[in-house]
């Protein structure tokens, strides 16, 4: 995770102490055997997830937002240490949800560009599906990526 550093003392400080948090909630995450976890194999990309909803998603991780009985919602910030990879893919890609120690796996079926208002990709869904979201077009829409259970 990269930190900025500021000219004023006290920015320096906060950023430190903040960049400290991360990496004890991180260190906490990964040694849980119920932890959440993203991964696209084709991008080299593994990403923890807490649980959580809009109100919480920070600069940290990407948060599970809704787990419904199909369609689990994961969002998070397009920055390097969360989301940006998800421009990188591609319609077909597997990618791997370790969900409190089930492994469930996707493919990529569609990806989109919304406006945030279209919010009904986070409602439920027929059959199984994992819905990624980040931001996209300097935060003016939003990138949505479904994927199919396979």
């Amino acid at each position: 995770m990269s930190v900025c550093i500021y000219i004023s003392v006290n920015d320096i400080k906060e950023e430190t102490i903040s960049f400290m948090d991360y990496q004890k909630e991180k260190i906490g995450i990964q040694k849980r055997e119920d932890k959440l976890e993203l991964e696209i194999p084709d991008l080299n990309f593994t990403r923890l997830i807490k649980e959580g909803t809009v109100d919480n998603i920070d600069d940290s991780f990407a948060i599970l937002l809704r787990e419904t009985e199909k369609n689990k919602v994961i969002a998070g910030h397009n920055i390097d240490t969360i989301f940006h990879e998800l421009h990188n893919v591609k319609i077909g890609m597997k990618i791997i949800f370790n969900n409190h120690g089930d492994e469930l796996k996707y493919q990529v079926e569609q990806i989109l560009i919304v406006h945030p208002y279209e919010a009904h990709y986070l409602e439920e869904t027929e059959e199984e599906q994992l819905t990624l979201i980040t931001c996209t077009e300097h935060d003016q829409k939003r990138l949505v990526i479904l994927c199919k259970r396979i």
